[in-house]
């Protein structure tokens, strides 16, 4: 009811710590969806500082991170492989 001052950093500390684990779970999945909405449209229609922006949008960002994309591997050549081979095991210096 009142999303404002110290219950807007008690929020995202909740939701930053067992937020993650509340989502994935079916009985409070829903729940924490409702929370998580009207979380963010009040942080649309409200005045708030930077920093409650910032903890909102981090808090929402940790229950439901963005899909990864995966890095295309670059195929290194045999000979350029084992050079770095040489260079990184075989030539330390600690040995």
């Amino acid at each position: 009811e009142d999303f404002s001052g110290y219950n807007i950093d008690v929020a995202c500390c909740l939701l930053e710590s067992c937020g993650r684990y509340l989502y994935r779970m079916k009985h409070t999945h829903a729940k924490l969806e409702e929370l998580m909405e009207t979380m963010m449209r009040i942080k649309k229609a409200r005045n708030l500082d930077e920093r409650h922006v910032a903890m909102i949008t981090s808090a929402f960002l940790m229950v439901n991170p963005p899909p990864q994309t995966s890095r295309s591997t670059k195929e290194v050549p045999p000979l350029e492989a084992y050079l770095r081979h040489l260079l990184m095991s075989r030539l330390d210096a600690e040995e």
